[in-house]
């Protein structure tokens, strides 16, 4: 089976590479779920070196060794699996200067065992573990400001610029009501397939002040298997609107109740970005200090002029993260 996946990054390649050299910095790069720990203590890599690693995949606990077979700093490296889950694995990691950032492009070749019974489920594990990567990487060393071009690449259809200043509303309580109706229409168009689905976003929090435009959160077992669920919402009256392989592999489909925009947020089921949804909602449903501090952030935004609605989400970005983190320190 073969993976691929790479990101553009505005830092130096020797300052992405050296992130790299530091085996430590795997654990940080690994989604949470897979339990993931180094045994080998101080790892020069060079070719030659060998990892130990622990990890938990599926409920079971495996160790796993990789080998450093090719060292050519600052360009590329490559591990292979010495010992582990899979029948082989070949992780070529290349580092290209590109546009005064770096390109870091990951090329996966493995085998599993049991071959094709598990192998669909494997892939998407294996999408989900790079998605978690990306967004780690775009955390520490991107500009979280979408760029014109990221902009385009990510839209389906035409990039329409926004037509006027961004409207906020004061909270209305038929936004719930508009959500159940909804959510009750994504249920009959998916049936099993919709694992979940939430109201998520500002409409979706009590006494706050939003865009008039109804978020809900999708859960899927696979959201890159667009087949699975796109023609079923197509045909309900969704379009498919923005599609990120890059960032959890995440959807956004639109649609409209009662003259008010419905988004709707695919994700995979497992994703880290759905709980990271969940807890910023139910932590500004209960506190009204940075429920505060958001609306006002969201207003003082609001009379700036933005080129597109992603460029004022971008604005946002700090702020988010400042209460996300204090979120997730109350537990």
């Amino acid at each position: 089976m073969h993976f691929a996946t790479d990101i553009w990054l505005p830092r130096p390649r020797d300052e992405v590479f050296q992130f790299f050299s530091d085996a430590a910095n795997l654990e940080t790069l690994t989604p949470p779920w897979l339990n993931f720990h180094i045994l080998t203590p101080s790892i020069e890599l060079r070719p030659g070196a060998l990892i130990d690693y622990r990890l938990r995949l599926y409920g079971i606990p495996l160790r796993w060794q990789s080998e450093i077979v090719r060292w050519e700093p600052p360009d590329r490296f490559v591990d292979e699996q010495r010992r582990g889950p899979y029948r082989s694995w070949v992780h070529t990691h290349t580092f290209v200067e590109e546009r005064g950032g770096t390109r870091v492009a990951d090329t996966v070749d493995f085998e599993v065992p049991f071959g094709w019974l598990v192998g669909g489920l494997v892939m998407r594990d294996v999408r989900r573990i790079f998605a978690y990567r990306t967004a780690t990487l775009l955390r520490l060393f991107g500009d979280t400001a979408h760029t014109e071009e990221e902009i385009r690449a990510h839209t389906i259809g035409e990039l329409q610029p926004l037509a006027g200043p961004i409207q906020i509303d004061d909270y209305d309580p038929l936004w719930p009501e508009l959500f159940a109706r909804e959510a009750a229409k994504v249920g009959a168009a998916l049936g099993s397939t919709a694992l979940q689905v939430e109201h998520v976003g500002s409409t979706s929090v009590p006494g706050l002040a939003a865009k008039p435009i109804v978020d809900m959160l999708v859960v899927v077992a696979d959201s890159a298997d667009e087949r699975s669920y796109v023609p079923a919402l197509e045909a309900a009256g969704y379009t498919l609107r923005i599609r990120e392989p890059e960032w959890y592999q995440h959807r956004m489909l639109k649609g409209a109740v009662e003259g008010r925009a419905v988004h709707l947020h695919v994700f995979s089921a497992g994703c880290e970005e759905i709980s990271r949804m969940m807890h910023f909602r139910d932590w500004l449903r209960a506190d009204d200090a940075d429920r505060h501090l958001y609306e006002r952030t969201k207003r003082e935004l609001a009379q700036r002029e933005w080129k597109h609605m992603q460029n004022y989400a971008d604005a946002k970005t700090r702020v988010v993260e400042e209460i996300i983190a204090r979120a997730q320190r109350s537990g």
